[in-house]
């Protein structure tokens, strides 16, 4: 995902600047941390209800700039990221 994003922003010699490469859609971090726990196997961590409230709940990467510059949009949802870089770390 990242690699493709980085050489349409190269090949489009695009103005120096900050580019969000990402899925493009909202995800809880809870989401996030229970594909890390199903891919290594290990049960999902008890959370206590006053420590998550302040933290941050869902992450997003606004993908619009990059879209409007380059054209690129991800071919990778989510889910496939994750679990590609997750098995990339195992090896």
């Amino acid at each position: 995902m990242f690699a493709r994003a980085l050489v349409a922003l190269a090949e489009k010699n695009v103005a120096a600047g900050a580019y969000n490469i990402g899925s493009g859609t909202l995800t809880r971090v809870m989401d996030i941390v229970d594909m890390v726990c199903t891919s290594f196997a290990m049960p999902l961590p008890r959370m206590q209800k006053r420590s998550y409230t302040r933290n941050q709940r869902v992450f997003y990467a606004d993908i619009s700039k990059l879209k409007k510059a380059t054209g690129w949009k991800p071919l990778i949802n989510i889910k496939g990221g994750v679990s590609t870089l997750l098995q990339n770390s195992k090896t």
